[in-house]
């Protein structure tokens, strides 16, 4: 299955019933290939792409490396269905409280090989594990970038703006290629360290 029949079999699926089920199908039957690599490549060079973005999905493929602390919590007020094919997706799901700040609930990891829908009222943060590269594509229902969401830094509940995220990865992926490999975690948290140089 290529990237493009991928896309045509979420947008299809999304307009069934039960467009998470349909999702999953898709997405399983599209990372347990043989020749995934020929399509995703091999994981270890950081990576942020829409393989699609339309108002109906967003289909989102990343390869992140092992930061030394899990992204900030966040919504996205649309139901999600993610898909690893390498390394560990870390968990921490969060609620609501009546002083409008969050509650730590349910932890939970997605391995590679491993699918899990998340509905539109999640709220959660995730952490590349074990030391290695999180390879994932996660399939949103609608517009995940056009969509007002929130994001909650030290407590407080804020507009998440991730328009510096495609700057942050052309950063790491500069270091990557100027390395000529993928990064360690002491090397990753290195170069996020406020201190660091630029790659050389």
């Amino acid at each position: 299955m290529r990237i493009q029949e991928l896309v045509e079999g979420c947008r299809d699926a999304a307009t069934t019933h039960d467009p998470v089920i349909g999702v999953m199908d898709v997405l399983g039957a599209f990372l347990h290939q043989p020749n995934l690599e020929v399509q995703l490549g091999r994981a270890d060079r950081s990576t942020y792409e829409a393989l699609y973005r339309g108002r109906d999905l967003l289909v989102l493929h990343g390869v992140v490396p092992p930061t030394p602390r899990p992204v900030d919590p966040h919504d996205h007020r649309m139901w999600a269905v993610i898909g690893v094919y390498h390394g560990q997706e870390d968990n921490q799901l969060f609620a609501r409280t009546d002083d409008a700040t969050l509650q730590p609930t349910e932890r939970f990891s997605i391995r590679a090989g491993e699918i899990r829908p998340l509905d539109a009222s999640t709220i959660h943060s995730i952490q590349a594990a074990g030391g290695r590269y999180l390879g994932a594509v996660h399939v949103y229902g609608g517009d995940l970038f056009g969509t007002p969401r929130s994001v909650w830094r030290d407590g407080v509940e804020q507009p998440n703006d991730e328009s510096a995220l495609p700057a942050f990865f052309d950063r790491v992926r500069a270091h990557e290629d100027a390395l000529g490999r993928a990064m360690t975690p002491a090397e990753v948290t290195a170069l996020l360290s406020p201190a660091a140089p630029g790659p050389d």
